[in-house]
């Protein structure tokens, strides 16, 4: 089954940070635009149940009023779930495919997408240019499940 992340987006409060952010300790993004502020995150397994749980909205705005000014004060534009590519062991697949010479598979981040972004951008880059890979893809390998 999927994880389910939720995203809200807010009215841009006044000393609204300028640099997307990810509050680990609150496991969730944080992506200002001019117009609002996206707060992303949690981890809920309920199957292909798209209904949005307003704890869930609620815990994303208290996780945010730790670290950020005004947050929990601002109106909610729009909120949504979404679901997480996950795969049994955690670890993302990043390889090539076995059908298509042509396509690189760079998925299943489970819930560290943004954070492990850095990384696979690299991981992808080096099997593109067909270089060797400065880490071990037997980790990320499709063939592995």
């Amino acid at each position: 089954q999927p994880g389910k992340g939720y995203s809200i987006t807010l009215e841009r409060p006044d000393g609204c940070v300028d640099t997307p952010l990810i509050l680990s300790e609150s496991s969730m993004a944080v992506t200002p635009w001019q117009s609002g502020l996206r707060l992303g995150g949690t981890m809920e397994f309920s199957g292909f149940n798209s209904r949005i749980r307003r704890k869930r909205i609620e815990a994303l705005r208290r996780g945010a009023s730790r670290y950020l000014k005004s947050p929990g004060e601002v109106q909610i534009q729009d909120d949504w779930c979404g679901w997480r590519p996950m795969t049994p062991d955690g670890m993302p697949v990043i390889d090539r495919s076995a059908k298509h010479n042509n396509l690189i598979i760079a998925a299943g981040h489970n819930m560290q997408g943004m954070s492990m972004s850095p990384l696979t951008g690299s991981i992808v880059e080096q099997l593109i240019s067909r270089e060797e890979t400065n880490v071990d893809l037997s980790y990320f390998s499709a063939n592995r499940f």
